[in-house]
């Protein structure tokens, strides 16, 4: 497992940011460095459209989408998590 196929999953805002600053200190000790370039939050549900605060890895800023490309595969922000695998298919075939 690599660090780029991980999905951090939260019921609120404040424990996604809970799960960071997890992921931040463990990656302290253990030397290791997050690409928030490539890192990305998405919302789902009744609240996907509201004006949330960006989320925070150590001192770094991890931006809102409304869609996210995950191992090829699309997910896009809604009411609903709306998933494309049109790419992946056209790759397989």
């Amino acid at each position: 497992m690599y660090a780029d196929d991980l999905i951090l999953l939260s019921a609120s805002v404040s424990g996604l940011q809970a799960m960071l600053d997890c992921c931040y200190e463990t990656s302290q000790l253990l030397s290791l460095k997050f690409n928030n370039i490539k890192s990305h939050c998405l919302v789902v549900g009744p609240l996907h459209d509201a004006n949330i605060r960006c989320m925070r890895l150590g001192n770094d800023v991890i931006q809102w989408r409304t869609y996210i490309k995950y191992l090829g595969i699309m997910f896009s922000s809604g009411k609903k998590l709306h998933v494309n695998i049109d790419p992946v298919k056209h790759k397989f075939f």
